[in-house]
């Protein structure tokens, strides 16, 4: 019993004794330069051990040791440098460390905050935003499928000397935004998310917001404006081939609209011939246009099959610069071939 014990007492001794295995850097600054430490362990063995390899989790970390066995009882030690050029911000890397003492992995933690330099923090975060630097000046969020919701990041920076407190305003129901933190420390950044749910949105097409972020609350800083862009769509994956045969489809006359020939008394306008040429009935969801000086108005929003529907275009020449008109209009509807469809309207404004 007393030899099982023994043995068992000599197996579960570490042949490798870390004395280190966690440094922190703690706040420096980017102009400071490469920033090192020095690891050790002892061979705790009755044999000599030596490392075998030791592999950073980036390549901005560097360890450095002696392929030379250790007798045992002795001390080893390992260079770990860190390279903060390029890299503002807090960090913790990762070492592993392999030896031959039954070729066992050891980890080795390095971590600090680094104050990025001028240039460096104008590389990253190009976007001024009082005590805040921004990666980005708004968000986008490409196509959102309609019962569905989609994130995006907007990563920030503290240039300032303090600890800030960001807070958002003026955001529309359907958007969220979340963030680890609520503070940002001085030379640290954030990653805030802001998540589109279309569920809780009524629009179909683009929609656009300008939401106001304040770096560090109403009373302490002034208010940045943000835009956001997503356009939604109807979702028709589930529509089975029988479904899309009988679905509606879109017609528009003419090719397009030139508003020329709509000269009067109330300026500039004409109007577009929507007719459902599929078996199932068009629902219209939204016609609009990304140009102010374009009016649509559209009475009908739902079309039989076989029917049609006119949809009036104006322009507003007030404040209107140019002499030649060359727009787009986005007719939504439940067509599934083309559900966002683009109509082009032209006019020569100089008569």
């Amino acid at each position: 019993m007393a030899f099982m014990l023994i043995s068992f007492a000599a197996k579960s001794e570490k042949s490798v004794v870390w004395l280190e295995d966690r440094h922190d850097f703690g706040i420096f600054n980017e102009e400071d330069g490469n920033q090192t430490c020095i690891m050790r362990f002892v061979n705790n063995s009755d044999k000599p051990v030596a490392i075998i390899s030791a592999r950073a989790s980036c390549g901005c970390t560097q360890p450095e040791y002696s392929k030379e066995a250790f007798a045992p009882g002795d001390t080893a030690e390992i260079k770990i440098t860190y390279i903060p050029v390029g890299r503002p911000g807090r960090f913790e890397k990762i070492i592993t460390v392999l030896t031959t003492d039954s070729q066992s992995k050891h980890r080795l933690t390095i971590k600090g905050l680094v104050i990025g330099s001028e240039k460096t923090v104008s590389a990253h975060f190009p976007y001024d935003a009082g005590q805040l630097r921004m990666k980005r000046n708004m968000v986008v969020y490409d196509y959102v499928t309609k019962g569905k919701s989609k994130s995006e990041f907007l990563d920030v920076y503290n240039v300032s000397k303090d600890t800030i407190y960001p807070t958002w305003e003026n955001l529309p129901d359907y958007v969220t935004v979340s963030a680890a933190s609520k503070a940002v420390p001085p030379g640290d950044y954030s990653s805030f998310v802001l998540n589109f749910n279309t569920m809780r949105c009524n629009e179909y097409g683009l929609v656009k917001n300008v939401v106001t972020l304040y770096p560090n609350g109403k009373n302490g800083s002034e208010p940045v404006k943000i835009e956001l862009f997503a356009t939604v769509v109807e979702d028709f994956s589930d529509m089975t081939e029988t479904q899309r045969m009988k679905a509606p489809v879109v017609s528009v006359s003419p090719e397009r609209l030139n508003l020329s020939t709509g000269m009067g008394l109330n300026g500039y306008s004409g109007k577009v011939t929507i007719t459902n040429t599929g078996q199932n009935e068009l629902i219209i969801r939204r016609v609009y246009a990304l140009d102010p000086a374009i009016n649509i108005k559209c009475e009908k929003k739902k079309v039989k099959s076989g029917k049609s529907v006119d949809i009036e275009i104006s322009l507003n020449t007030f404040g209107f610069q140019s002499e030649v008109l060359n727009t787009l209009i986005y007719i939504v509807t439940n067509y599934p071939d083309n559900p966002i469809m683009e109509y082009r309207v032209v006019g020569d404004i100089s008569q």
